[in-house]
């Protein structure tokens, strides 16, 4: 069973996401230039957002190069002595998560873990700590080491140990978001987690040409003999009606959370809430584009996810005096998922519920079995029973 949903959302000039050259992202579709915000941030806006955090009601994951140093911090907290500690961890965390840098004590790569796989790292190495702490460990400096080294570096006792308490470490006790959008690990496959959530690149559903700011900064403490500006220059935006496109596999989702069927209920929850509310945060700060969305449509169904981008392969335009943008858009939507139901059938599909913001409304796939509810509580109230009794039948 899969969750869809679909958000049409205006955004004004804004800058949310930007490319290496300072413009705002853009693609070409339907052979017309759109807006475009990636999925990556999209993801990240999403994960951090409070409301994720807040309806996860569990630790999220940690994705950061800082583990060696968090895994040294709660060691010393414990009582451990810091060098030691720092010997010790020097030897394992390479062992279970890939290289780090024993200078800096920084993981040579972005590592995503969750807090139970963090505690049960430290757990680990605090069971074991006699048998770590009285271990030979390598002598960086040495020259026999350096030596050897050139031809290859042998593991020292202290590493050996390590490796062999790696393999009663079983790490894979992943937090709802790791389960949701996943996870890879080059040096460590076996801790790679397929995501259950696949999330689209949201297009504009006109067609833009990005504009330039041109900025001037005031030097407040200029005595006034120099009458240039003590700063300039120059910030690219666009206005843009995005769609927003992305689904949910429940059953892979229970399956990454060891068939843990309640947090995964709500993670799903906990993720729809996030990606009405989540805002990417690119040049907020001087442009303040925080515009909830005009259309939110979640429907849960079985079979393969069919996103409806396509309804917008034609720019959507102003159809006359008494429309605008985002009517349009949400009409184009409405008709091209009719289109669909009436083309394709409506088996399979448990549930098709939508809320909109405006008075606008979804008259044409209203006929096939959409549900347009006047609240975004009342249509989660009726998500949650749907999903909740399908999930349920399934298990």
């Amino acid at each position: 069973m899969i969750v869809e949903t679909h958000i049409i959302q205006n955004f004004a000039p804004s800058c949310l996401n930007r490319d290496d050259t300072n413009m705002p992202k853009d693609c070409e579709f339907g052979g017309f230039t759109r807006a475009r915000i990636s999925s990556q941030c999209l993801k990240r806006s999403i994960r951090s957002s409070n409301v994720f955090a807040d309806n996860i009601q569990t630790a999220i994951g940690m994705r950061t190069r800082l583990i060696p140093t968090e895994v040294l911090k709660r060691l010393v907290d414990a009582g451990r002595p810091e060098e030691k500690s720092k010997e010790i961890v020097a030897s394992f965390i390479p062992e279970v998560l890939g290289k780090i840098n024993d200078a800096t004590m920084k993981s040579d790569a972005l590592v995503y873990v969750s807090e139970d796989e963090v505690t049960q790292i430290v757990d680990t190495i605090g069971a074991n700590w006699d048998k770590l702490a009285s271990a030979q460990a390598p002598i960086v400096d040495g020259e026999e080491t350096k030596k050897k080294s050139k031809k290859k570096d042998p593991k020292s006792e202290l590493r050996s140990i390590c490796a062999s308490l790696v393999k009663d470490c079983k790490l894979g006790k992943v937090s709802p978001d790791i389960a949701l959008f996943g996870r890879m690990m080059a040096e460590r496959p076996g801790l790679n987690v397929e995501g259950a959530v696949q999330v689209a690149h949201a297009i504009s559903t006109n067609k833009v040409n990005s504009e330039i700011d041109f900025y001037t900064a005031v030097d407040d403490l200029n005595a006034g003999d120099d009458t240039g500006a003590g700063m300039m220059g120059t910030v690219a935006f666009n206005s843009a009606c995005f769609y927003r496109y992305s689904t949910i596999d429940l059953g892979h989702l229970i399956e990454n959370l060891g068939d843990d069927r309640i947090t995964a209920l709500k993670a799903v929850e906990a993720y729809i809430k996030a990606s009405i509310v989540a805002v990417p945060s690119g040049k907020q700060n001087s442009m303040a584009a925080h515009n909830p969305p005009s259309l939110v449509l979640v429907t849960v169904r079985n079979g393969h996810p069919m996103s409806l981008t396509n309804a917008f392969v034609r720019p959507v335009l102003a159809g006359g005096s008494d429309s605008d943008m985002i009517g349009e858009s949400i009409r184009r939507l409405d008709r091209y998922l009719s289109d669909i139901l009436s083309t394709y059938g409506n088996d399979g599909w448990e549930f098709m519920g939508a809320v909109t913001l405006g008075g606008y409304t979804m008259e044409d796939s209203s006929v096939s079995g959409v549900k347009q509810f006047g609240s975004m509580k009342e249509l989660f109230d009726t998500l949650r029973e749907v999903v909740d009794a399908h999930s349920s039948a399934q298990a």
